[in-house]
């Protein structure tokens, strides 16, 4: 599954909406990524019109003037901090080796962990661990599984529906993720084109619905009683709570997370939909001590 927007679909408006979360996790845990705010680390594709895009993985300060580009690969994507900022999970394809990665930030290596080419979405944990999607073919549907510091692999679901987009709570005893059947997820006897939301403990069990997600991206704030939607660019909370960034055809933005005050442009792209100019997707935040 490539994740090369089709033409004008990153010109989607991007939306935000905060909804309460508070019974997910304990009012006294820590969040998953707590902090003072550092790098924004995102994906960014130049595309030439016509032929193959280049770019990779790429990190700014809010205020600097320019990126500084992490990796080569325009097909790294799905990128996620370490608790402790020192190093990012991504996905690869595109390459003879495809894959999950880490990447230490302190020295540049990167690390392969996981080389089925097929699994998405790594999201880091607490305690070295990290959630993705694999895909399973009994069942032809991605199911959501954990890699713990160990290596040994843990699958938490198994259903005909298409998992996505898992979250650590901020205690990291729970993981949020989306739940798709098709094109229509049912929920209560309605249904809806967006998936519904899920959460489950580590171990597996205590599967729990939550609603429905109001947009295809969320993201967990650090104090694990709000959420943030946005489209197809991405989102992601500052470690501190107090921002959001998100991406869309303009280029990157942050702007307050009570959604007072106007958005602050971080870094300009000029994505057009046709397979020209540049396309930043899918900010983290990094947490600093």
């Amino acid at each position: 599954m490539d994740l090369f927007v089709p033409k004008r679909a990153a010109a989607a408006v991007l939306a935000l909406s905060l909804i309460c979360l508070a019974a997910l996790a304990p009012s006294a845990a820590e969040a998953t990524v707590p902090g003072k705010p550092g790098l924004i680390a995102f994906n960014l594709l130049t595309f030439p019109g016509g032929g193959e895009p280049t770019g990779g993985l790429y990190a700014i300060e809010p205020g600097q003037p320019q990126p500084r580009q992490l990796t080569d690969n325009p097909r790294d994507y799905d990128p996620s901090f370490a608790p402790s900022g020192k190093q990012l999970v991504f996905r690869r394809i595109g390459t003879s080796q495809p894959g999950i990665y880490t990447l230490d930030l302190g020295s540049d290596t990167t690390t392969r962990l996981l080389s089925r080419g097929d699994d998405l979405d790594p999201a880091f944990g607490p305690r070295g661990m990290i959630a993705f999607l694999g895909f399973s073919r009994q069942t032809g549907s991605y199911d959501l599984f954990l890699r713990l510091r160990n290596g040994r692999l843990r699958q938490l679901t198994s259903t005909s529906a298409t998992e996505g987009a898992p979250v650590f709570t901020p205690d990291g005893g729970r993981i949020l993720f989306s739940r798709r059947y098709g094109h229509v997820v049912a929920l209560d006897r309605r249904t809806s084109s967006l998936p519904a939301l899920y959460s489950i403990r580590i171990d597996g069990t205590g599967l729990r619905l939550i609603g429905t997600a109001r947009k295809e991206n969320f993201d967990l704030s650090p104090t694990g009683d709000h959420l943030a939607f946005a489209g197809v660019g991405g989102i992601s909370y500052s470690p501190d709570g107090r921002q959001i960034a998100y991406a869309n055809h303009k280029g990157l933005w942050v702007r307050r997370a009570d959604g007072q005050g106007q958005p602050a442009l971080v870094l300009a792209a000029d994505y057009n939909g046709y397979e020209a100019g540049q396309l930043l997707i899918q900010p983290t935040w990094q947490p600093l001590p």
